[in-house]
């Protein structure tokens, strides 16, 4: 998911939150680096930003990003 900002859209609705993910994507080009502590995990860095839930929202954003091929 943190390869794009992509689907994002569909779960937040507040311009600074989605500025967050858009700071992370900058900050972080590869999405592997991402994943480098279990505290900074991305459903980690999700749920710091809004309330994430990884099976609702997390499916979502991937059935967007498959359908749309903003992969």
């Amino acid at each position: 998911m943190f390869s794009s900002r992509a689907g994002f859209e569909l779960v937040i609705d507040d311009p600074q939150k989605l500025a967050k993910i858009d700071s992370i994507l900058e900050k972080y080009p590869n999405p592997e680096d991402i994943n480098n502590h279990p505290s900074t995990a991305p459903s980690k860095r999700l749920s710091k930003i809004f309330s994430y839930d990884k099976t609702a929202d997390g499916a979502l954003i991937s059935c967007w990003i498959w359908t749309t091929g903003f992969c």
